[in-house]
């Protein structure tokens, strides 16, 4: 059903075909597909109290203007755990997807396997290149319990904009406290030479990189020791 609201949404924007609505369709659905079943993994603790670690990530682009993002965490002993999806626009820090997990217990040795994916695609096969869709979808088990709670405001942006220069976060042992850029990708216009691109893997790099007539989709990632 979200799938489908999600296509039902955005049918307008990319202006689709029956034909093309379906494929798309089946993409998106081939898409959760991919996603690895998250599973509780019962074992020792690390010897930090409280825990949140990437273990591995992977980037799949099927086609150019298609890419999937993944990336597998492993966490214990959280408070609170909030993935955004963010829309930064010269300078502007917009929040378009925001999911947050909030733990209230834990088992003392309970160690969660969850993903976090970030699906890009532009309409350039739908014959509106200037339309960009982005989607981000948290996943982690049902234990220990937790209060899940997701706000979305927007899925598609605007533009005659082309991805010029994207970072995608390496295999952390341990993440530190507080926000955690993930991912960042710079659209700008192709007419436009953008130089050099200074990167620090914070929210200052990513708003710097925006500056003037650009977009960057980034994702954060804040783990709150319990």
């Amino acid at each position: 059903m979200k799938v489908q609201g999600s296509i039902d949404r955005l049918e307008g924007a990319f202006k689709m075909s029956r034909m093309k609505k379906q494929g798309y369709l089946a993409a998106v659905i081939g898409v959760l597909l991919l996603s690895v079943a998250c599973q509780q993994i019962t074992g020792n603790a690390p010897a930090e109290t409280s825990y949140c670690a990437i273990q591995s990530n992977q980037t799949i682009a099927p086609q150019p203007e298609t890419r999937l993002n993944t990336w597998n965490l492993q966490a214990t002993q959280l408070k609170q755990l909030t993935a955004r999806l963010l829309w930064v626009k010269d300078g502007k820090v917009e929040t378009v997807n925001e999911t947050v997990y909030t733990w209230e217990n834990w088992s003392d040795d309970e160690i969660i396997s969850g993903q976090i994916t970030l699906f890009l695609q532009d309409g350039t096969s739908f014959g509106v290149s200037d339309r960009h869709l982005s989607l981000l979808n948290v996943t982690l088990p049902e234990t220990p319990a937790a209060e899940r709670v997701e706000k979305k405001t927007q899925e598609v942006f605007s533009g005659q904009l082309e991805s010029r220069f994207s970072f995608n976060a390496s295999t952390n042992p341990l993440l530190p406290q507080g926000s955690t850029i993930l991912y960042a990708e710079l659209f700008a216009s192709p007419q436009e030479s953008i130089g050099s691109v200074s990167y620090a893997a914070d929210l200052e790099s990513v708003i710097a990189m925006s500056q003037g007539d650009r977009t960057v989709v980034a994702v954060s990632l804040e783990c709150q020791p319990g």
